[in-house]
């Protein structure tokens, strides 16, 4: 309905971009105002409104229609949405209730594509990390010492980020993206590569949601035994590092 409102009234969208919570029945269609050629069919603007408007649900409203969906045709995920179903609201809800919620989803089977490494028994310990590229900045001892000394689920989100960058500095990279720019060859990476480093570690993926949120959803113990996991792969002789 949304979408083939956009068609009927190019005003519409603007509309519904700038009224959070507006419906439908809260806009005055007018004749007037219909475009004369008519568009018959526009994939990419049907993507884009089905990502606002997945993106405006609550988590129980978007965990309940994913559930309807995965139930039909994937009953192996639908099983572990329902044995697990306080975490997948907790992952549904990250950056949800916000005034700029996250829209990584424009259709059902993007959900599992973009929430598998939630749930552990998708997450193969043994194989997860095989075709995983070998960085020279996927440092061993930066993890090691991040998760031994510094990683607390207890912590804001602001002192979580002040101790990745004061650990991250021990080991050589730039606590500053701007001051790496200015002198690369000084430095291992810049802090966005040691997040980088840890976000790999726990989901194997170079885009995620806030990672903060992200590792306290996965919790402490699947954290660290992930990150322990993922060092013992990096310690494995295989290919040399890619610079």
């Amino acid at each position: 309905k949304i979408y083939f409102s956009t068609l009927m009234n190019p005003n519409f969208e603007p509309f519904y971009m700038s009224n959070f919570d507006s419906k439908i029945e809260d806009y005055k269609f007018e004749f007037s105002k219909m475009p004369v050629g008519g568009t018959l069919f526009d994939l990419d603007k049907l993507l884009s409104i089905s990502k606002i408007y997945l993106s405006r649900l609550s988590k129980n409203e978007i965990y309940e229609e994913m559930l309807t969906y995965y139930e039909r045709y994937d009953q192996d995920f639908a099983k572990l949405l329902k044995e697990n179903k306080e975490i997948s609201l907790s992952a549904l809800n990250i950056e949800r209730e916000t005034k700029r919620p996250r829209k990584d989803f424009s259709v059902y089977p993007d959900m599992k594509k973009e929430l598998w490494y939630f749930y552990d028994a998708l997450f193969n310990l043994d194989t997860v990390y095989d075709t995983i590229e070998k960085k020279k900045t996927y440092q061993i001892e930066f993890l090691q010492d991040y998760i031994d000394h510094y990683y607390d689920s207890m912590d804001s989100m602001d002192t979580w980020y002040e101790k990745v960058k004061k650990c991250a500095e021990k080991y050589g990279y730039c606590a500053s993206v701007k001051e790496y720019k200015q002198n690369p060859d000084a430095y291992l990476g810049h802090i966005g590569d040691a997040c980088e480093c840890i976000r790999i570690a726990v989901t194997t993926s170079l885009m995620t949601p806030d990672l903060y949120e992200v590792l306290k959803v996965l919790g402490v113990d699947t954290v660290k035994l992930r990150i322990d996991t993922f060092i013992s792969y990096l310690k494995k002789e295989k290919e040399p590092l890619s610079f």
